[in-house]
């Protein structure tokens, strides 16, 4: 018996808390935009079963069965359900025109499956997952949906509550058109394993056309939005399709039809089939963003005539098209400012620094006094804001000065640095990563010569370091039986290049770990989870302690135990 672990995400307070691989709940799910020709054929996967209520405990019977209606052998780690983010991450197969039983419930064995409905499936024809029993809903509407991995909806099948029996099932047969199973009967005796010729659609295998969810799609700058293709026939054999984008600089687009808005403008995105060359458009119009306002971090600013400040513009919103600004001095002989925001006193006096956004035309103004020095206060010593730093290749950053006291008359200083290849240094304090080494910046002072010193290490670029070591965020935990908790790896350094892990669970039949660090309680006893890096130099363990659960003790009315089933 396989068992297939899976990444659940973005659960809501009251749907069902495991999803399995083949189904979701979403009675919502919209599929406006899709559309398929009227055909004898069916997709390559058919929801040809399902039995909701098996009037067992905790509904621990209850299936869904798959056909292979293509020619091929299908592994169904390549399909998902990419609305509620579940990844398969193992390997099952279906071989060409054959059948797999699912079963929802881990603990129910192949022989108590046979010995329950009278059947006689093989291992190759059954699967049961590791979930909470009961998943299928039984009072109320549900739907199960099967998708690939490149978002292309495979089949859903429906059905109502009110047709609902214990130990009967739902027939389906394959879709006249699209990927919408047909109802073929209900409250059925079930029959898992075995599928009437009447289920089974003509094969096909010619691709006939192809149409996209949607066929416009408006947007903002750096925005990503997803594309479907739905090819037709839905068993067609060649269903691989390549996207292109008609100008890439404003819209980009995967091959698996994730497209990202580049730059304002529009472009058209084309899916076309390998069969066939039939091809589908959506036209996606980029909008610019606008700035809607600018704001100076100071509002005032004093300044001794021949020193120098640096003003801050702040843009919003911060994802704005156009951050274009200029600067303004109202009397320049008073003070200047040139393109970055660094004003520079020039004589005694008031005047007005405006900062004003090309797009719109915003502004933002700060009042600059300029006063000359006329007490000789001596100065006593000099600090830099910082004494160490890292910087990029052709990046700048301004070193701040701290002259003591400040009311020191003459705060003129001399910058130097013993490596300008490397780092630069102008008369303002601004250090220019030039290439890459190490140099040292040195601010001196006229009066007393004091001196202060930053060492400035250039880099080509950011490098992430490599990890030395994990460990988890909790090295023991408690669970009940049908609930979880969140496992967290931390690695050393924070800033390690590669934080994939692998995640093992030393009894599968009392704890399971999903590759994300869910650990799921299945039975009562101890296990133990072992996070390890890829290399498997480094890992780290938690003991998992999984007590019985009071509420699956014995059985109960099925709607208050789903009424009563949560996480912790």
């Amino acid at each position: 018996m396989e068992v297939f672990y899976m990444k659940i995400e973005n659960r809501k307070k009251y749907t069902s808390i495991v999803l399995t691989i083949l189904f979701l709940f979403v009675g919502a799910f919209q599929t406006k935009g899709y559309s398929a020709l009227d055909t004898s054929e069916g997709p390559e996967l058919l929801i040809t079963e399902v039995l909701p209520v098996s009037d067992s405990i905790n509904d621990s019977y209850e299936y869904i069965e798959i056909y292979n209606n293509s020619d091929n052998n299908i592994d169904l780690k390549n399909y998902k359900l990419p609305l509620q983010n579940i990844d398969i991450t193992s390997s099952k197969i279906i071989p060409s025109k054959s059948v797999l039983v699912i079963c929802m419930s881990i603990s129910t064995t192949l022989k108590n499956f046979n010995s329950f409905y009278g059947t006689s499936l093989t291992e190759d024809k059954f699967l049961s997952l590791p979930v909470i029993n009961g998943t299928l809903k039984n009072d109320m509407p549900d739907t199960l949906i099967l998708a690939k991995d490149g978002g292309t909806v495979i089949a859903r099948a429906a059905y109502e509550a009110k047709y609902l029996e214990a130990k009967k099932s739902i027939t389906y047969k394959y879709p006249l058109s699209g990927f919408d199973m047909t109802i073929l009967g209900q409250k059925q005796i079930p029959t898992p394993g075995t599928v009437s010729t009447n289920q089974l659609p003509a094969i096909g295998t010619t691709v006939t056309g192809i149409s996209l969810d949607k066929t416009l799609v408006t947007m903002e700058v750096d925005q990503k939005a997803q594309l479907y293709a739905a090819v037709l026939p839905a068993t067609a054999s060649n269903k691989n399709v390549r996207w292109e984008s008609g100008n890439s600089n404003i819209v980009q687009v995967t091959q698996s039809g994730m497209i990202t808005a580049k730059a304002e403008g529009a472009s058209l995105i084309t899916a076309k089939t390998y069969d066939g060359g039939f091809t589908a458009n959506c036209t996606v119009i980029v909008k610019k963003i606008p700035v809607t306002s600018v704001t100076l971090d100071k509002s005032k600013l004093s300044l001794y005539k021949g020193k120098a400040a640096i003003l801050k513009a702040t843009i919003a919103p911060e994802n704005a098209t156009n951050k274009s600004v200029e600067w303004l001095s109202s009397n320049s002989n008073i003070a200047s400012v040139d393109s970055n925001g660094v004003v520079i006193g020039k004589s005694q006096g008031s005047t007005l620094i405006t900062v004003r956004t090309k797009d719109g035309n915003f502004t933002s103004t700060c009042i600059v006094e300029v006063s000359n020095i006329t007490i000789n206060v001596p100065v006593t010593g000099i600090s830099l804001n910082k004494t160490n730093i890292t910087l990029e290749k052709e990046t700048s950053l301004i070193l701040e000065p701290e002259i003591k006291p400040t009311s020191a008359t003459n705060k003129q200083l001399a910058w130097s640095s013993n490596n300008p290849n490397i780092a630069s240094i102008d008369s303002y304090g601004i250090v220019s990563a030039k290439n890459y080494g190490t140099a040292i910046i040195t601010v001196r002072t006229k009066d007393g010569g004091y001196t202060a010193a930053c060492t400035v290490h250039v880099v080509d670029a950011y490098k992430p370091s490599i990890a030395t070591g994990v460990r988890l965020n909790k090295t023991s935990i408690s669970i009940k039986e049908g609930k979880f908790k969140q496992l967290t790896p931390i690695f050393t350094p924070g800033n390690s290049k590669n934080k994939s892990v692998i995640w093992k669970t030393s009894d599968a039949s009392v704890a399971i770990v999903t590759k994300s660090g869910r650990v799921i309680g299945l039975k009562e006893g101890k296990a133990l989870i072992t996070v390890s890096t890829p290399d498997g130099k480094y890992s780290a363990n938690c003991d998992v302690y999984v007590s019985k659960n009071k509420k699956h003790g014995k059985e109960k009315d099925k709607s208050k135990i789903k009424e009563n089933r949560k996480w912790d």
